[in-house]
């Protein structure tokens, strides 16, 4: 794992530079001629490459921090031994805490670094391409902007990272307020849009105009409240952007579910807005996604690498998907691919796999239960069968002197299945390259379309002080997601049912905590109830073994609630924000200061105050 300093001192931008010189396609792997920062960018070709590093590299680093906050805290998954996320009791010392925070200020200081060699390119270099490339530069600021002020709030604007430098005032930045983040991302956005093509689609994975539309109404969602009451002014811009990105952008969303989450069709699928594409590298670590190890067993994928057989889904997600690991039935019934008696097993031709069609399809890709049936996973082999009997496990009856270590052992009954891959083989089917120990190239969306037909869903809704008065019958768009998943059509649609309805269809890809934070922002009193209420314990093992197939064990449920000791607030006293890592704090003492001030927007040469400030 990459060593850090705080990425918000000068040593970024000198990691920035450097990183050109080793950069990868996520597309294709471009020639490793020897060069320097100073005698590069000097065609089209080589614009592209610097940027396809952000896709990539500057958000390894953020892995981590990418399910702890946006689905640890959010109530979706269970880790097991407690880190402070599951309690919500995270400190500044937390180490997940500080890399997630180091790697969306590697991702700033890359495009900022990135886009100045943009702008004095000049050899052969087209245009066209220059403000393509820019545009992309400024996409993936804005988003690490996104996560960073959901995250801890107000946080300091680096418009341009070597003018920082050169003045030596990294050490003593000063906040900007959290209305101010927001008008400099909306603005960077739109200043995007400005550059980006549009395409009919887009299968080459790249961010386009309605990439950064599609943020753009996303953030414009969740600054609605900021202030603490929520605008309808503001609700309007991101119903317009989200309804324009739905109807002209050419994207659709994508028949099968589960197949978005499998690299062959879902890495460059027409639903991805913004995609992080990974890659198998020896050659150079961050551009590897190990994210899976984190959630995958030990011997699940054949390497030996993963350590989640003892964490799983949180019961309360699991009741989000109506279905109790303690009801055999209730699984079955949920399941879209399945078998009875999974535990009589005993070889893959004994299988008698039934499908059922009414199934939500997003519970079994969300999450991996009793008799779940996979058949791309261990292809070679017939399949998967998931059961807890480790003799007859499909996935240990080929796993050799590990044949007795446990593959399903999730104290909630339900282990994490959204971007699994399989085994190494399964891996090199999808890919063309084997699963190298922890390093894996399947790809993670950061922004998804039927995210903006949700967002589109909440934006209809009139604004008001109370989530309680907040419905919306505008469900056009809601229930095609809900089509597409196989659940059933509705005609109107409250607040919390709609963040239900985000924790099915978004959970395990780091954006569920995001609801709470901005529905917090205007109506703190319900975002504390909705997380107070639900259940992170877990079951007794013996009680889900005897539901799971192993003879001789009963048992009751022993329900161990977390206790929530307190609502994350951080240093400005702002509720469902996150503390400052004590490094990025010794660095910049100015961090813990109780409020932010207003930024200067006159060094924006794009800035629109019309198109935050003045709603």
């Amino acid at each position: 794992m990459k060593k850090h300093v705080n990425k918000i001192v000068g040593s970024a931008f000198v990691a920035a530079m450097l990183t050109l010189s080793a950069c990868e396609d996520f597309l294709d792997r471009p020639t490793e001629d020897s060069f320097t920062v100073s005698d590069y960018f000097q065609n089209d070709e080589q614009c592209l490459s610097a940027v396809n590093t952000l896709y990539a590299s500057p958000w390894n680093d953020y892995l981590r921090g990418y399910l702890n906050i946006g689905d640890v805290l959010s109530g979706n998954y269970f880790m097991g031994t407690d880190d402070g996320f599951q309690t919500m009791t995270i400190n500044s010392a937390n180490s997940a805490l500080k890399e997630a925070s180091a790697s969306l200020w590697d991702v700033i200081a890359y495009a900022n670094t990135t886009i100045k060699y943009l702008e004095d390119a000049n050899g052969s270099t087209t245009e066209a391409i220059r403000n393509q490339c820019i545009g992309e530069c400024l996409v993936m600021k804005s988003m690490a902007y996104f996560m960073l002020v959901r995250s801890w709030g107000a946080v300091p604007i680096i418009h341009k990272t070597d003018e920082i430098v050169v003045s030596g005032s990294s050490f003593n930045l000063e906040k900007a307020t959290e209305a101010d983040v927001y008008d400099y991302i909306i603005n960077t956005l739109s200043r995007a849009m400005e550059l980006l093509p549009k395409k009919i689609g887009n299968k080459d994975g790249r961010i386009d105009y309605y990439s950064a539309e599609g943020l753009l109404a996303k953030v414009y969602l969740q600054a609605a409240g900021v202030g603490g009451t929520l605008k309808q002014s503001v609700l309007d811009k991101a119903k317009e952007h989200a309804q324009n990105v739905i109807e002209n952008s050419g994207r659709t969303l994508y028949p099968d579910y589960p197949d978005i989450f499998r690299y062959s069709t879902g890495a460059y699928n027409p639903e991805g807005l913004i995609t992080l594409h990974w890659k198998v590298s020896n050659a150079r670590w961050t551009i590897n996604n190990w994210a899976w190890c984190d959630w995958c067993a030990a011997i699940f994928v054949g390497t030996g690498s993963g350590w989640g057989e003892w964490r799983g889904v949180t019961l309360d997600l699991q009741k989000v998907f109506n279905v109790d690991p303690t009801d055999v039935n209730s699984i079955y019934a949920s399941a879209y691919s399945y078998m009875k008696d999974a535990s009589k097993v005993r070889k893959v031709a004994d299988y008698a796999i039934q499908n059922n069609s009414n199934a939500d399809t997003r519970r079994q890709t969300t999450m991996i239960m009793y008799g779940d049936y996979y058949p791309l996973w261990w292809r070679n082999q017939g399949g998967f069968l998931a059961t807890e009997d480790n003799a007859y496990n499909i996935c240990n009856g080929y796993a050799g002197s590990d044949a007795n270590t446990t593959v399903f052992s999730s104290p909630t009954g339900a282990q994490i299945g959204k971007y699994l891959f399989g085994n190494s083989e399964d891996h090199f089917a999808e890919t063309g390259d084997y699963v190298d120990g922890m390093k894996a190239g399947i790809h993670q969306h950061l922004l998804r379309l039927s995210d903006i037909y949700l967002v589109y869903t909440e934006a209809t809704m009139a604004a008001s002080s109370s989530s309680a008065s907040r419905s919306t019958s505008d469900v056009k768009y809601y229930n095609e997601v809900r089509k597409r998943a196989h659940a059933e059509e509705v005609s109107s649609v409250t607040l919390p049912e709609l963040i239900n309805e985000r924790r099915r269809e978004l959970s395990f890809e780091g954006d569920n905590w995001y609801d709470y934070v901005r529905l917090a922002d205007y109506d703190l009193e319900t975002a504390k109830s909705l997380i107070f209420a639900q259940n992170r314990g877990y079951y007794s093992s013996d009680l889900l073994k005897s539901v799971y197939g192993v003879e001789g064990k009963t048992g009751t449920p022993v329900l161990n609630e977390a206790t929530l000791d307190k609502v994350i607030t951080d240093d400005n006293g702002k509720a469902f924000r996150l503390p400052f890592p004590q490094t990025d704090v010794a660095a910049n003492p100015n961090l813990n200061a109780k409020d932010g001030v207003e930024y200067d927007f006159s060094g924006v040469d794009y800035y629109n105050p019309d198109l935050f400030k003045n709603l």
